[in-house]
């Protein structure tokens, strides 16, 4: 005996859609402008919101007269399951892919894939390095959405000679590995944290396993960086909307794909989405899509693929290796740095390969990067050079570290640069002082000097006549008096400056001769009072009868938002300028309640019941 069929309850009736050949025959009935809604709703989103009048209106109400669709939140309809499977054949996805693709690239040598990828890792390295030498020099402005700006990224890309977006990509790296950071000041800059010290002095496969680890496990999604939010709001740099978890994920998934691959076999980024949507079928393929695409570039950028592959530091990354195991497979993978490098006689440096840590510092202070490739060409300049001087280091002891550095001897024009800087370095000399002492008479100078009573002064000759001290100028100008000499104090143009003590003050309590005293009345002022108090009218005028016209009130919101907490605070009525929704304006007398959330509440005449006024739309207020 056939089961009855389920029962649904009485409100839900209008909405069970039909079963079988009713549910055929409802689809081939349907209007065309129903139908054309089921088409738009048939693979997602299952919903559509309803217009207030028109076809659209007409069509979402003819479905759910008809079982075929269901009210769905204020103005929505969705298209009910069953509908949807007989609209599809059964099939839940349009593009299902029942079998694992399969890449169709020739497998290349390992050996190969790391080498190329260790080529791009150090110049990663480099760009990180540079990065943070450049924001030490020229620290980018903190933006108060917290980010970095985008004239800041753009000098940034000019620096490191990269695209724009390459140049996101390695700020995200250097903040996610907390290599840089905001120095939290009264102005905030980005430089570089005390971690990149460290990170700095260590071995470059130290240094890139320390970014792989931040990359694989970083919230952050660079790719985001400049696409659109909320309308108009246009995600930046190194802000809190970069942070995107799910990306995370995608990352970690398409690395897996990769690694479930034999070593050394190419993978482009389409074969990449059609492995991860195999692998991750429910996963939004608007998201997955631009985040395993992401994932390939800033995986060849950072050296973890190479030439479409995942290389072997690249696959104990994803693997979760020790650090010591990843150090070791990425040093395999990094061309050996290399301890010297060849003088030109046209002022440029020639580096065969990446240099070994202390020459790579030197030649970067003394020069500047011209262009890059497996051989990196620099270029001194009297600006490099005079970089240089300023670190402390002597001409000699320039031109002896580049022959040191070089397979070629020091070309004479370089000799002439470094020498003709180091005369002209440090003729003028900036420094600070608090306060200066001169003195025609030189012998004055010299027992100021000698008084040992006068060593917290810190006192120094610059000039025969001259001496300046870390001392306030009051300060030294009291040390000298005590120690019995007779100094002036002068301003900036030269003039004397006559100090009179300032005269301390209380206040008085008599009262002033023009106020009577308690037991005495004003008899005109009482009789004023009395006649304006019987010239009033009968019944008492309400506070509150509307909005009233006159001149319109105008404050600033400063001034505003003072005199309402003042209004507060006392209890005080007050005239409100208020512009309704048609953008009239009038004049309110009100006595405020409560000030919260942007909203003031207020109370009016003789009524009790609150009155709300929304804050963005006071013109201005004045005390009643």
């Amino acid at each position: 005996m056939a089961s009855a069929p389920p029962r649904f309850p009485d409100r839900y009736a209008a909405h069970t859609p039909p079963r079988g050949s009713d549910l055929r025959d409802q689809l081939d009935s349907a209007p065309a402008a129903a139908r054309a809604l089921l088409d738009t709703m048939v693979w997602g989103p299952p919903t559509a919101a309803i217009p207030a009048s028109g076809d659209v209106k007409a069509a979402a109400s003819w479905l759910i007269d008809h079982g075929l669709g269901m009210p769905s939140g204020l103005g929505h309809v969705a298209l009910v399951r069953e509908v949807a499977l007989e609209l599809r054949s059964g099939v839940i996805h349009r593009d299902a892919i029942m079998a694992r693709p399969r890449p169709a690239g020739t497998p290349l040598d390992a050996a190969t894939v790391d080498r190329v990828a260790g080529v791009h890792a150090r110049q990663l390295l480099d760009w990180v390095d540079d990065l943070a030498q450049e924001w030490i020099r020229h620290s980018p402005r903190v933006l108060r959405s917290g980010g970095v700006g985008v004239r800041d990224l753009a000098a940034l890309a000019k620096v490191l000679d990269v695209p724009a977006q390459t140049a996101v990509f390695v700020a995200e790296l250097a903040y996610a590995a907390d290599l840089v950071a905001s120095d939290g000041d009264v102005i905030p800059v980005w430089v570089p944290t005390t971690a990149y010290e460290s990170w700095a002095a260590d071995s470059p496969a130290q240094r890139w396993a320390a970014l792989g680890r931040a990359w694989r496990d970083s919230p952050r999604a660079a790719y985001l960086v400049g696409t659109t939010i909320r309308k108009s709001q246009t995600i930046g740099a190194l802000t809190p909307e970069v942070v995107y978890p799910l990306a995370r994920q995608t990352r970690r998934d398409a690395l897996r794909v990769l690694a479930a691959e034999p070593h050394g076999t190419p993978v482009t980024d389409t074969e990449l989405v059609a492995l991860t949507r195999w692998r991750r079928p429910l996963r939004d393929p608007r998201h997955l899509d631009a985040a395993v695409r992401a994932t390939v570039q800033e995986a060849e950028l950072l050296g973890v693929m190479g030439l479409g592959a995942l290389t072997a530091a690249g696959r104990a990354l994803v693997a979760g290796a020790r650090e010591d195991e990843i150090i070791v497979a990425a040093e395999a993978a990094l061309p050996a740095p290399v301890d010297h490098v060849m003088l030109q006689g046209d002022l440029t440096v020639i580096a065969p390969g990446p240099l070994h840590g202390p020459l790579d510092r030197f030649i970067r202070l003394a020069c500047d990067i011209e262009s890059r490739g497996s051989a990196t060409v620099f270029r001194a300049s009297a600006a490099s050079i005079r970089r240089a001087l300023d670190t402390g280091l002597t001409a000699d002891e320039l031109l002896g570290q580049f022959a040191e550095a070089s397979r070629t001897p020091v070309p004479q024009p370089l000799d002439y640069l470094v020498r003709d800087v180091a005369r002209r370095h440090g003729q003028a000399r900036v420094g600070g002082a608090t306060a200066y002492l001169r003195c025609d008479d030189e012998a004055v100078l010299v027992a100021i000097l000698a008084d040992r009573g006068l060593a917290p002064a810190m006192l120094r000759r610059i000039a025969p006549t001259v001496l300046v001290s870390r001392a306030e100028p009051t300060t030294l100008l009291d040390l000298l008096r005590e120690h019995g000499y007779a100094p002036a104090q002068e301003g900036f143009d030269g003039s004397l400056i006559v100090a009179q003590p300032a005269a301390r003050l209380a206040r008085s309590r008599r009262r002033t001769a023009g106020e009577p005293s308690p037991g005495e009345v004003d008899e005109a002022f009482a009789a004023a009072v009395v006649a304006q108090v019987r010239a009033a009218p009968a019944r008492p005028v309400p506070l509150w009868s509307g909005p009233r016209s006159g001149p319109t009130l105008s404050t600033s919101p400063t001034d505003t938002a003072k005199v309402l907490r003042q209004a507060l605070a006392d209890s005080r009525t007050l005239w409100l300028g208020y512009a309704d929704s048609n953008g009239r304006t009038g004049r309110h007398l009100v006595r405020p309640v409560r000030l919260e959330g942007g909203r003031l509440y207020a109370v009016s005449g003789e009524s009790a019941t609150e009155q709300l006024f929304v804050v963005h739309r006071i013109t201005g207020v004045a005390m009643a």
